[in-house]
């Protein structure tokens, strides 16, 4: 995926940062990244140690999906 100079700003682990932006824009899609990012930086981390605020429980429904589906993805391959 390319990502836009905004959305690499945000996979930048130094900073906390509020994603708010249009439907479609991509945002679940960057907060994904970062969690997962989180997690492959931060061996002595898990998942009970990250939280990620969305505004609606659909919102959640789906990053909780699409984390898990990466983090299934990224097993198998190993």
């Amino acid at each position: 995926m390319n990502l836009t100079p905004n959305q690499l700003k945000a996979l930048d682990l130094n900073r906390n940062l509020l994603v708010s932006a249009g439907a479609g824009s991509g945002k679940t899609t960057i907060l994904v990244n970062r969690y997962l990012h989180i997690l492959l930086e931060n061996p002595q981390l898990n998942v009970q140690n990250i939280l990620a605020i969305t505004f609606t429980e659909k919102a959640a429904a789906e990053m909780k999906e699409r984390i898990f589906k990466e983090i299934s993805r990224q097993f198998e391959k190993n």
